[in-house]
């Protein structure tokens, strides 16, 4: 028979020995929590470090696209916006440009005439309807009313680069001259898009054209 002290003895040597496996699993617990967290803050490290290249790479990106699809020049209350013009099909001996002009003045201004190296003839022509036939021609100025908005657009008012010099090409810029009645000489480029390039819906409801009945008037 065990006496008392013997039986106390061994109660606590159980308990050491089980307290003892005890500490060994929590031990080895933690280890494996510690190994498990470090992992995971690699990995999301990483990522976080991937997103962030990916978030610089993609801003970089949309700057780039804003430096090209955004340009803006600005002469007294005018405010002209993305001239820009299609790149030249095969053959092609015209070309067209387009923008907007904003008039944010207090006062009526008035497009005069518009020149560039990059055509032998540069007009602001105008789309027009006579005898169901669709023509253009060039018009002696264009209105640009104070606090209203002019769209340059297919199918509308354009500028005419007529017997261009060289092809556009997409990616290249062409230089021109705008002369307004007030604001004066404003120097823009227009960006040549592709060939196949929509502009979105802008101000105004386009016209519709038959290109196969229109006639176009050139001036004389």
């Amino acid at each position: 028979m065990l006496n008392q002290l013997d039986a106390v003895s061994i109660t606590q040597a159980i308990i050491s020995s089980r307290t003892i496996n005890h500490l060994s699993m929590v031990l080895q617990i933690d280890q494996r929590h510690q190994a498990d967290q470090s992992a995971v803050q690699d990995f999301f490290g990483k990522s976080v470090m991937s997103l962030s290249k990916l978030f610089t790479i993609g801003a970089i990106a949309l700057l780039a696209c804003g430096s090209v699809h955004a340009q803006e020049y600005k002469a007294g209350g005018l405010q002209i916006e993305h001239p820009w013009a299609r790149a030249s099909a095969p053959q092609q001996s015209m070309g067209a440009g387009y923008m907007l002009i904003k008039n944010t003045g207090n006062a009526d201004d008035r497009l005069l005439s518009i020149s560039s190296n990059a055509a032998n003839m540069t007009e602001v022509h105008q789309v027009t309807s006579e005898n169901n036939m669709v023509k253009m021609g060039p018009v002696d100025s264009l209105p640009i009313p104070k606090g209203k908005t002019v769209q340059l657009a297919p199918n509308g008012y354009h500028v005419m680069f007529m017997n261009i010099k060289a092809p556009f090409k997409q990616g290249e810029k062409i230089p021109a001259t705008l002369t307004f009645e007030k604001a004066g000489k404003v120097q823009i480029e227009f960006q040549v898009e592709p060939l196949t390039y929509q502009p979105g819906q802008a101000h105004g409801e386009p016209m519709h054209m038959n290109m196969d009945t229109m006639h176009h008037q050139h001036a004389k």
